[in-house]
């Protein structure tokens, strides 16, 4: 049977092609018989092969007995017809591989139309063509499933035909009059993807084409928009992102309704940054904005949050809340730099921080009530400060957050000369962000919100600040600082138990005062500056009274306000000399607030203090011993007291305030950061010390405006160098025998060694006789006086 197959097949081409006896519908016909007579046959007899030589002679017809014309409705109805038959065998034989290989010579089929007859004028054809080869192919999977069929065969022929069809569209996309045509694409881009995703309906477990579907249909997308987009064809761009995004987001909640767990939902939350991203691609070509793009972008959010609801994810919503402030952002950028209002800005801005806010707080309950309810989240009850308020507040938060950063990019792009509109909406965001802490009590988003208003400050003020306009910047500061000094009083039992409010309450006006300052030096320079801080003292003050009245508060927790409140306030005491004067006053102010700190941690024994205290007195070390612009504060003059200068008072006092620290820490009190504080403040003062007996002597020879360290020219300084180190050496020696302590007594045989040595090889060569013998004298008295001393307490102990 098989063999007279064949036989008819080649009598039937032979008669046309060969012998001329008859035209091509006869010979078609006659090959048509010939096909359904070995379908007849195959099932007749229970043969296979037969079918399969009947289905390989069908598909070789058209192309033997082609004349070269394009008939598409003729050749494709033989194709269905051919197609209908086979998948009738198959279902009703169970003879599967008919359909894959039916299948096969389908697309073949359609790839040899294509390539001879196909021209942008048959888009349409082509459509039809490609459209009812995968319905066709769909129906057989439905009808194998119906039918309790192996539908193996039947899904992969029901997924070849539309992947084949997002294939001809890559081909489209080369092709300038198809390629404009988005209504065009998007038609064959949407007959593929339906019917990819009805196979996944009706075969379950062909639910990763969903993600192969969406993700090739997202990269065509890519592909058309960095090629083909324009102006004119924006709005079909921003609604085919929408519509397949929406689609694509939306199938895998729905397909987990009708058959729960037979997919994973995470693939659906892909497609909305997929989309977010192809909206990025008409701002890098800086094309023309169509007044569709934000509510595109708000629709995408809108399908993003609704499908994180249903399927339980916060972090799909984390990512559009990202992407949608890149999008922002960009855009920011691509604004004309001349632009001097912002009245778009502050509405994106401002109106996406609202709606994310709104859909955290929203949304963000009932996902979480759903992850416990499935049981892949234990937070306990809902109570202040648990993890169930932290993660509730995380995609509110970031929604607020994120505003912040454009209008920071907006400062820095935009000639903003009045801050007004950019500190009204951030002053908005800054209550939102408060008020969410105040509802989930997560005290963390005080000081975030602290961070994110002083961030907007300074970036506006180091950019655009002027003279003319100062009033306004002024005051938007000073309310800022108010408002964060004030919101832990406004809800005083809210927070009776946490740190961070009040810590955000207490860093507040320092931190603002910056800037004031700046503002006030820069537009209303006087001569009482210091009242500046005297001023931001007095609502500090009635703070620090009012949180040391506070009732019903734990002593630990007591003890850490004052530490905050008490720092805030001893930084503006210490600020109002050091300002009302100048130069070395800051310095004495770091150190004399250093020691009030240290002073301060013995009645309130907080870390905090004890580690700021230190870090002050570091500072105004560092700035007397390793900034060499402090000896040019002032200019040198005849002085009736030689010795009696600034360097005494401001070195010394520096100098005593370390020791006094180092004292205030002794045992057990000395330990910072895994190190022995009260030696390192010791040995910062020594080092302190020394400068500035080599200060004086230099100060005392020297005769030019300025202080110039020098150890040649001048034979009376250079020997006072020697005999003054040799004292120094002298001196902590005896401060090391009298305290028992070995540091300052290695110190001062170190000194004394190197003051030798100086004699030696320097005072030897340059000093004149006379100066040679001054010095070596005094070093020798000094070093025999330390002698007998370490012979007197020291070799007497150890014998």
């Amino acid at each position: 049977c098989g063999a007279g197959v064949v036989i008819l097949y080649a009598i039937s081409f032979a008669t046309h092609s060969y012998y001329h006896l008859a035209g091509v519908a006869t010979a078609f016909a006659l090959m048509i018989l010939a096909t359904g007579a070995a379908f007849g046959l195959a099932v007749r007899l229970d043969a296979p092969v037969v079918a399969v030589l009947g289905l390989v002679g069908g598909f070789l017809t058209p192309p033997l007995l082609s004349t070269g014309v394009d008939r598409p409705l003729a050749l494709f109805g033989y194709v269905a017809f051919l197609d209908a038959g086979l998948v009738a065998v198959a279902l009703h034989r169970r003879w599967p591989v008919l359909v894959g290989l039916g299948a096969a010579g389908t697309v073949l089929t359609q790839i040899g139309w294509a390539v001879g007859f196909f021209n942008p004028d048959k888009a349409l054809v082509a459509l039809a063509v490609f459209g009812s080869g995968s319905l066709l192919f769909l129906g057989a999977l439905a009808g194998a499933v119906r039918l309790k069929r192996a539908p193996h065969w039947f899904a992969g022929a029901a997924l070849l035909l539309p992947f084949v069809t997002l294939g001809f569209v890559l081909h489209l996309l080369n092709v300038a009059a198809t390629a404009t045509r988005p209504g065009l694409l998007f038609a064959f881009l949407l007959t593929a993807d339906l019917c990819l995703l009805s196979a996944v309906l009706l075969h379950r477990p062909l639910h990763a084409a969903h993600l192969a579907a969406g993700t090739a249909i997202f990269l065509l997308l890519a592909a058309w928009t960095n090629q083909w987009l324009n102006p004119a064809l924006l709005n079909w761009a921003l609604g085919g992102y929408l519509g397949f995004a929406a689609l694509h987001a939306v199938f895998p909640v729905a397909l987990n309704r009708l058959a729960p767990r037979t997919t994973p939902t995470w693939s659906g939350h892909l497609f909305v940054p997929m989309a977010l991203a192809l909206v990025l691609g008409p701002l890098l070509h800086d094309l023309p904005l169509s007044g569709a793009l934000w509510p595109c972008v708000l629709l995408l959010d809108l399908v993003a949050v609704g499908t994180a609801v249903l399927t339980a994810s916060l972090f799909a919503v984390l990512g559009v809340v990202v992407m949608t402030a890149l999008i922002t952002a960009v855009w920011v950028f691509r604004l004309p730099a001349t632009l001097e209002g912002l009245p778009s800005l502050l509405w994106v801005a401002g109106g996406f921080g609202v709606f994310f806010f709104l859909a955290g707080l929203i949304a963000g309950e009932r996902i979480l009530a759903r992850l416990e309810a499935a049981g892949n989240l234990e937070l306990g009850p809902p109570t202040d400060g648990g993890r169930r308020a932290e993660r509730l507040a995380q995609i509110p938060a970031l929604g607020a957050i994120l505003p912040f950063v454009l209008l920071i990019l907006a400062s820095a792009r935009l000639p903003l000369s009045d801050p007004s509109p950019l500190f009204a909406l951030a002053l908005g965001l800054v209550i939102l962000l408060l008020g969410l802490a105040r509802a989930t009590g997560v005290d963390l988003l005080a000081p975030v919100a602290l961070a994110c208003a002083l961030a907007l400050q300074a970036s506006w003020h180091t950019q655009h600040f002027h003279l003319g306009a100062a009033l306004t910047p002024l005051l938007w500061n000073v309310g800022f600082a108010l408002l964060f000094l004030g919101f832990p009083f406004l809800f005083r039992r809210a927070w009776a138990g946490r740190i961070l409010p009040w810590a955000s309450a207490a860093v507040a006006p320092p931190l603002h005062f910056f800037l004031v300052y700046d503002v006030m030096t820069k537009a209303f320079p006087n001569d009482y500056m210091g009242l500046v801080p005297a001023a931001f003292l007095l609502p500090v003050g009635a703070g620090l009274v009012a949180v040391a009245r506070a009732p019903g508060v734990e002593a630990s927790i007591r003890q850490s306000w004052l530490a905050w409140f008490g720092g805030s306030a001893l930084f503006f005491v210490t600020l109002i000399f050091p300002i009302q004067l100048a130069h070395q006053w800051l310095t004495l102010g770091w150190a004399l607030e250093g020691v009030a700190l240290l002073a301060l941690f013995h009645r309130l024994p907080h870390p905090g203090l004890r580690g700021l205290g230190v870090t002050l007195l570091g500072l105004a070390f560092v700035r007397l011993a390793l900034n060499p612009a402090v000896l040019s504060y002032h200019v040198r003059g005849v002085r009736e007291f030689p010795l009696l200068n600034w360097y005494l008072y401001a070195y010394g006092l520096v100098t005593l305030s370390l020791l006094v620290g180092a004292r205030l820490l002794a045992p057990p009190r000395h330990r910072l950061w895994g190190s022995d504080a009260t030696a390192v403040l010791n040995a910062l003062g020594g080092v302190l010390a020394f400068l500035l007996l080599n200060i004086e002597i230099t100060d005392y020879f020297a005769t030019g405006p300025t202080l110039t360290f020098e150890f040649t020219g001048n034979f009376g300084r250079d020997m006072t160098y020697s005999i003054g180190w040799a004292l120094f050496a002298l001196g902590l020696l005896s401060l090391g025998l009298a305290a028992h302590r070995k540091p300052p007594r290695y110190a001062g045989l170190a000194l004394l060694a190197v003051t030798v040595l100086k004699l030696f090889v320097h005072d030897l060569v340059n000093l004149p006789a006379l100066y040679r013998i001054g010095a070596f004298l005094g070093v020798a008295v000094i070093s025999i006086l330390a002698s007998v001393l370490y012979q007197r307490f020291v070799a007497k102990a150890s014998a």
